[in-house]
């Protein structure tokens, strides 16, 4: 095997917790073995690890979230039509980046396509 150094920073804290889990369930194994192996199931697609929490939006993102939506609405009036109130309260929480491009789609694809 090829020893390669990869530096991980995290902190501390973390660092020590992992470190104590492993001495108290994997007394066999050094921490380096037990990062090795949970970085291998991870490339390999045997271990998934569900995000606490969606990752909160960049600047630029909200920027282009709200010019888009924006523009929508725009479209919509330029066809005479009228964006409702429920497409307007989802609109604003795309925005506001509390859902996800895909969440603020899914109830309009799902009219589309009959479901």
């Amino acid at each position: 095997m090829l020893e390669v150094n990869y530096t991980l920073r995290i902190e501390q804290s973390s660092r020590d917790r992992f470190k104590n889990a492993v001495k108290t369930k994997e007394r066999h194994r050094k921490p380096s073995q037990v990062m090795r192996e949970l970085m291998d199931a991870y490339a390999d697609g045997r271990l998934v690890i569900e995000p606490s929490g969606p990752a909160k939006p960049s600047e630029d993102e909200l920027r282009l979230r709200r010019e888009a939506v924006e523009y929508a609405h725009g479209s919509v009036a330029l066809e005479g039509f009228a964006v409702s109130r429920a497409a307007q309260d989802l609109a604003q929480r795309f925005m506001r980046g509390e859902i996800s491009k895909e969440e603020f789609m899914a109830p309009s694809f799902d009219v589309v396509h009959g479901r």
